[in-house]
């Protein structure tokens, strides 16, 4: 009966064996018949038959599927041989053709259009290599010297213990030297600039300058970056002492400092934009002179006034009224300060910084509060010269204009409280209903000077500027 089974199973190896399908079952049986036989024992012959024939089919099938893949990724492989060699063909061809074109060439051909644009660039650099210098000259010797001023009022005496930083060669002012102001020197220069110059000079905010003759302070000019404008500067304040008016020195203040501040912004200066009163002595002609296009604004107009006529004004006439929620500035601390100053930011009507209005006047700016600590209306007062107060900043919201007359007659109060009568209260306007607001709450009398705007574009008049530069270096070099 084995000897029946064992015939019939070898008929039906050879009769499967081209078939995968019954390869695997098959394998699986044998496997299966050699595990059983192993554990039973016998058919030690049968299994060592049997798995022969196994393993042969096992190395054939490897074997077809080998040379399967080699038939399919033979192709693939030559096409992309062929590829690599056409690629490597025409980069040859390339090259030949671009030496064959350049041995060509004659030697030291003129080249009409590189030659200008090789030179400019080269002039270009030397420029601004030379430029570099100088500015690193300038800072280090405005670190050496020292401004001592000894005493005080206009035309200062001061004593130089450095060399000088610029000198004008001009035969009007041969022996002006120009020098630069800096942050600790600002408070010993307030009787040169105003105020808010020497606030903002201390700061390391704006830029500042001083003419010297035969050692005597007789001219300072300051300017400081434009709001909300890289390229853009405002000249906030300038002054030439009466006896040495008309002899150039306003213009070489305006030209030292125009150079000063090209120089530190990489020669990208674009605007100058000057604000001045009308009745300012001589301003306009130099302004004029230097290429500056004036504009008299209609409703910017700076009121002035002085304290003792203030007892009289319209607007300490009016009912008295102490609303709660009004407090003067000096009894509020730097964080309700700084809720005032995110107030007006809210409004867009942050005319002050918060380090202004922090060192405002404290007596004479008052705020009124509401619900919330929330800012209905403010009056902000500073010294602006000696003798001098200006209303820096007035704001009212619109759902509470009644708040407006609590906090001017507060300021008012406070003036005539704390103020000699021969100081005068300046207030600048700029719309047309803060004109119509002033004339009804001020005598009748108060004195109106309309603002001059002043521009200068530097992209118009650049070849007028580097005109006057390139002058003035060449005296400097005959010298």
């Amino acid at each position: 009966m084995k000897a029946v089974l064992f015939m019939l199973w070898q008929s039906f190896l050879n009769v499967s064996k081209e078939s995968h399908f019954f390869l695997y079952l098959r394998s699986a049986l044998c496997y299966n018949t050699v595990t059983k036989k192993r554990r039973t024992g016998r058919g030690k012959e049968c299994a060592a038959v049997m798995s022969g024939p196994i393993e042969i089919h096992r190395r054939t099938e490897q074997r077809e599927i080998q040379e399967e893949q080699c038939t399919i990724l033979q192709p693939l492989i030559q096409e992309l041989r062929e590829r690599q060699q056409q690629e490597a063909g025409q980069v040859q061809t390339l090259y030949q053709q671009f030496m064959g074109r350049l041995t060509a060439l004659p030697e030291n051909v003129p080249v009409a259009e590189g030659a200008p644009i090789r030179e400019e660039q080269a002039v270009r650099k030397e420029r601004k290599r030379r430029e570099k210098e100088a500015k690193r000259e300038y800072r280090e010797q405005g670190k050496r010297g020292r401004l001592l001023f000894l005493e005080e009022g206009r035309g200062l005496k001061i004593l130089q213990n450095g060399d000088s930083l610029k000198k004008w060669g001009d035969a009007r002012t041969k022996h002006i030297e120009v020098y630069m102001i800096l942050p600790e020197q600002a408070e010993r220069v307030k009787p040169l600039l105003s105020r808010e110059a020497v606030d903002l000079v201390s700061r390391g905010q704006a830029f500042s300058l001083c003419a010297v003759e035969d050692s005597e302070v007789c001219g300072a000019v300051c300017a400081r970056f434009s709001q909300g404008r890289e390229d853009a500067v405002e000249w906030i304040s300038f002054y030439v002492a009466p006896s040495h008016r008309r002899r150039g020195i306003g213009g070489t203040l305006l030209l030292e400092l125009l150079d000063e501040l090209m120089d530190f912004m990489g020669g990208e200066l674009c605007r100058m934009e000057v604000v001045f009163s009308e009745t300012a002595e001589g301003i306009a002609e130099l302004l004029q002179a230097a290429s500056f296009s004036l504009e008299t604004e209609k409703t910017a107009c700076a009121w002035r006034i002085s304290v003792a006529a203030l007892a009289d004004a319209p607007l300490l006439q009016r009912n008295p009224s102490f609303p709660q929620g009004l407090f003067s500035l000096e009894s509020l601390d730097h964080y309700q300060k700084k809720q005032i100053y995110h107030n007006l930011k809210r409004y867009d009507a942050d005319y002050l910084s918060m380090e202004e209005l922090a060192h405002a006047h404290p007596k004479l700016s008052y705020v009124l509060m509401g619900t919330g600590n929330s800012l209905d209306a403010c009056s902000i007062l500073d010294t602006q010269e000696e003798g001098v107060y200006c209303l820096r900043q007035f704001f009212c919201t619109r759902n509470h204009t009644t708040a407006a007359l609590p906090v001017l007659q507060a300021s008012a109060r406070a003036l005539l409280a704390f103020c000699p009568g021969e100081a005068v209260l300046e207030i600048p306007t700029v719309t047309e209903s803060a004109v119509q607001l002033v004339q009804h709450l001020l005598p009748k009398k108060t004195i109106c000077q309309h603002m001059v705007h002043a521009v200068l574009d530097l992209h118009e008049r650049k070849g007028l500027l580097h005109g006057l530069f390139d002058c003035r270096e060449q005296k400097q070099r005959e010298e």
